[in-house]
């Protein structure tokens, strides 16, 4: 793995029901992701929808700053309400238009979603390819991200002095669970290996064969059930209804055990528990049905297609040899053996333990009926897509999996930082810089001279002792000639040392032409230093006038990219820098018109909500040459 050592990184799983952070650190030692804080929020609002929550998530990061790293961005995995998921199974389509086909899916299943078919944020992978002759069985993942919510993230981030590092799907967190276990049993390379995840509003089904993940379900159907069913029991039955967060505490308490004693000790205002706690054995057996169901489904209906030959196809069709199971409820009491009631006879049940993969590997009935492992689950369960996110968000290979690619990295651009700054501390900055020039400068400043200074001793001994030795007489020639192209690079060095202070005026006049109209959000230099030619050097020196000249012209080349409020804007910026005579935009500028877009946000002050209206603009990126001008 292309893991960055020593390096920390900061994760927040946003989940309906919590919001769990970490930061981590891979230890090269133990080949693992060691935790240096964690924490887990929960959630104070009921789940109302994604944009109730949406609005509230500037609550929430505030509450949760004091215990933030500010230093390190924050990189998100977030429940799958935030980023939907679609497997396709694409059966016999032309190998030529694969990558047609998968983008169709993708932009199929944005329309249904209904979000921009051409967000940036839209991606699309395949995940399996099997050749019939000229045609192809294909499975292709296709992940969708609102660039609203990537914009609400944002804002609360920067309103309370946090970085934004990108958004990964959380289908990825489990294929890297995967890819673990692969390493530390080889044996599960070659065995269907099922993963479930019991969420507050849905159960993540996934399924994955010889490296590759074949099946991806997400069930509309979690821990919120618990409530939602044993409140229409009580409507039904005109029982007393108990309210959510006491569903909450009989679940952690009793469990699936239909222990009734611990129950009417809770002191819950229930005549008779027992009904109650069918109830919720009900709903547990419901979801393992849809659990059950799903992998069935794919292994009878899907798997002939997507299999590679019979032997797979055999193996498919026998079933998972081994299921993780992951979720707030695992820890309850009887949970594990509710799910060894379904699943027990025809695979090995593993509790994920994020932080212990060989731990979890090595689980069996006996260990996994202890308490301890209760409270371990019930302290780093949580923590399972953060865990693996923190492995992706590391491992440089695994860098398309952000859905966002503009971020704040940890080290900023420099440039980027004195843009943000307010003018004066911008020309301090850039004072500094200069300084650092001048240093720079005066150090080849000196080199030269001393070499000067050495060739004009050299040839003072050789002219001493010419006396008609022609070899000599030659040597001494060329030395003259070698004194003057080292003046000439001294004054030149030093004419650049002189002028340095023209330089942050060039700079100060090309922000001032910038105008109202134009917003620069990024600004770039590169310069082009100068270097001699000494083929040319003679001819230049016989005559000064000749085209050959040995200096190369010093070029800076500069980028803008930015956004103008009108599309007159960016020629005008354009005539004006060029007529300045410094700077030169030897091609035209690439621009994209942006549409007026309306923004809704709610002000919790006046309790209401506030439309914004963002006028139509243009973007775009300008590329030219700042020519200091050639001294020598």
């Amino acid at each position: 793995m292309a893991i960055r050592n020593n390096k920390p990184v900061q994760i927040m799983d946003l989940g309906a029901y919590s919001i769990k952070v970490a930061t981590l650190k891979y230890s090269k030692e133990a080949d693992e992701m060691v935790v240096v804080s964690k924490e887990v929020y929960k959630v104070p609002n009921s789940w109302a929808g994604v944009d109730t929550y949406m609005e509230s998530l500037g609550n929430y990061f505030q509450d949760l700053a004091p215990k933030l790293d500010k230093k390190l961005p924050i990189r998100f995995t977030v429940t799958s309400l935030f980023t939907p998921t679609n497997i396709s199974y694409l059966t016999r389509i032309d190998k030529t238009q694969i990558q047609t086909k998968v983008k169709e899916e993708m932009e199929k299943f944005a329309t249904q979603e209904k979000l921009p078919v051409e967000c940036p944020h839209n991606r699309y992978y395949e995940l399996f390819a099997k050749e019939i002759e000229d045609k192809a069985q294909v499975i292709s993942a296709s992940t969708l991200l609102n660039p609203k919510y990537v914009a609400i993230i944002k804002k609360h981030l920067y309103a309370n002095g946090l970085k934004f590092g990108g958004i990964y799907p959380v289908m990825y967190s489990v294929l890297e669970f995967y890819r673990k276990l692969i390493q530390t049993n080889e044996a599960f390379k070659d065995e269907p290996i099922c993963f479930v995840d019991i969420g507050h509003l849905t159960t993540k089904v996934n399924l994955f064969f010889q490296e590759k993940l074949i099946f991806n379900k997400i069930l509309h159907f979690g821990a919120k059930n618990f409530a939602d069913e044993l409140f229409d029991y009580c409507s039904k039955a005109g029982e007393t209804s108990i309210a959510p967060s006491d569903v909450e505490l009989l679940v952690q308490k009793v469990g699936f055990s239909g222990d009734t004693d611990i129950a009417n000790e809770l002191g819950l205002q229930m005549n008779d528990p027992g009904p109650y706690l069918r109830n919720i054995n009900e709903t547990l057996k419901s979801i393992f049905q849809k659990v059950q169901t799903s992998v069935s489904y794919f292994g009878t209906a899907l798997a002939r297609n997507f299999t590679v030959d019979n032997a797979a196809f055999a193996a498919i069709r026998k079933g998972p040899t081994h299921m993780f199971v992951s979720g707030g409820i695992t820890n309850a009491p009887k949970f594990l053996d509710k799910l060894h009631e379904t699943f027990g006879a025809s695979m090995a049940l593993h509790l994920m333990q994020p932080f212990d993969v060989k731990g979890t590997i090595a689980q069996n009935r006996d260990a996994l009926a202890k308490e301890d492992l209760r409270l371990s689950l019930r302290e780093n369960g949580p923590f399972a897509d953060v865990m693996m996110t923190s492995v992706v968000a590391l491992e440089s290979t695994k860098n398309t999996y952000n859905l966002v690619s503009q971020v704040d990295s940890e080290n900023e651009n420099l440039l980027k930082i004195l843009i943000k700054m307010p003018l004066v501390r911008y020309r301090n900055i850039l004072a500094a810089c200069l300084a650092i020039l001048v240093v720079k400068i005066g150090w080849s400043w000196v080199s030269t001279k001393w070499k000067l200074e050495s060739l004009k001793k050299e040839s003072s001994k050789l002219a001493s002792s010419l006396s008609g030795i022609s070899g000599v007489r030659t040597r001494y020639h060329e030395l003259l000639a070698e004194q003057v192209k080292y003046q000439t690079q001294f004054a030149f060095v030093k004419m650049n040392l002189s002028n340095y202070p023209h330089w942050p005026s060039v700079l100060k006049r090309l922000m001032q032409k910038v105008g109202p109209e134009i917003k620069v959000n990024q600004l770039k230099f590169n310069s082009e230093q100068p270097s001699f030619d000494s083929n040319k050097y003679r001819r230049w020196k016989e005559d000064p006038t000749t085209k050959d000249n040995p200096w190369t012209q010093r070029k800076i080349t500069f980028r803008i990219d930015g956004i103008a409020l009108s599309r007159q804007a960016v020629p005008k910026l354009i005539e004006d820098l060029k007529a300045l005579g410094s700077f030169d935009i030897p091609k035209p500028p690439s621009t994209k018109f942006i549409p007026e877009q309306v923004k809704k946000t709610f002000d919790r002050v006046k309790n209401q909500d506030i439309i914004e209206t963002v006028a139509a603009h243009y973007e775009f990126s300008l590329e030219g040459i700042l020519s200091i001008g050639n001294t020598i």
